[in-house]
């Protein structure tokens, strides 16, 4: 990652939202239009997908086109508006970009309203079922990435059937974590196959008050998950070395390999 691209983190964070989509309207939201300035300096063409919540107020999903089979996304609405929602999920949002430039033929979304019901997840969902992108078979779901690198956990999810779950897992041997609502939980009951990815930074001293996970042999420390919501998740919390290896060691080849099969 560049070190201009070091930087874009901070600048995405120190773009304040209106509120929740709650507080859409129908000029476009400040995040969206972050995201969409840069994709645009960066030559990667978008598409803005507005529609209307059942009370009338726009969603935003960002759709960059893409001839992979696995979709990569990533939430940009907030819960907070007085966080700088650094890990949750602006990190995120910054990694499919730079994931999009590494690999210029992978599948990107950027859905909105994930925070109160993953409703730009339910828009995407119906977007694949209509056959909107074609080539989709998959959809792997970009969340708290900010810190870890090689180490991460994936998400359960609700369904006991996924491929994509038990691949990476069979693959990467990572840990497979109960986690909290996200947007695969809304594609998984749409019948699409798809599941969450976290990366964790390493724990130098067990913390017994949490469950102990592993991952590369390395113990894994899930505190940074908490920070979620809080005004005490600021960019600075994140480290820029593990969002490009995670990027670049991780998501790169993931893609690829699940493009192979």
């Amino acid at each position: 990652m560049s070190k201009h691209t070091t930087h874009l983190l901070e600048d995405f964070c120190m773009v304040k939202a209106h509120g929740t989509w709650y507080d859409n309207t129908d000029e476009i939201p400040p995040r969206v239009s972050f995201i969409c300035d840069l994709l645009h300096e960066r030559g990667i063409a978008y598409e803005i997908d507005k529609w209307h919540a059942i009370n009338g107020v726009p969603l935003y999903n960002v759709y960059v086109h893409g001839e992979s089979k696995l979709m990569v996304i990533a939430h940009h609405d907030i819960n907070n508006k007085n966080s700088q929602n650094a890990n949750d999920n602006s990190a995120s949002v910054i990694n499919a970009i730079y994931l999009r430039e590494l690999s210029p033929d992978t599948c990107i979304t950027f859905t909105d309203g994930e925070e109160f019901g993953g409703i730009g997840a339910q828009r995407l969902s119906d977007r694949i079922n209509e056959g909107f992108f074609p080539n989709v078979t998959a959809v792997l779901n970009l969340e708290l990435t900010g810190r870890g690198g090689k180490n991460f956990m994936i998400g359960r999810g609700r369904t006991q059937d996924n491929d994509l779950r038990d691949w990476i897992a069979s693959e990467y041997a990572c840990p497979i974590v109960n986690v909290p609502f996200n947007d695969s939980y809304i594609l998984e009951s749409n019948g699409i196959n798809s599941c969450v990815i976290n990366p964790l930074p390493t724990l130098d001293e067990p913390d017994l008050k949490r469950p102990l996970l592993e991952h590369n042999g390395n113990k894994l420390d899930s505190s940074i998950l908490y920070l979620c919501h809080s005004e005490r998740d600021t960019w600075d919390k994140c480290n820029f070395d593990e969002m490009q290896e995670f990027v670049s060691d991780v998501l790169v080849p993931l893609v690829s390999s699940y493009e192979k099969r």
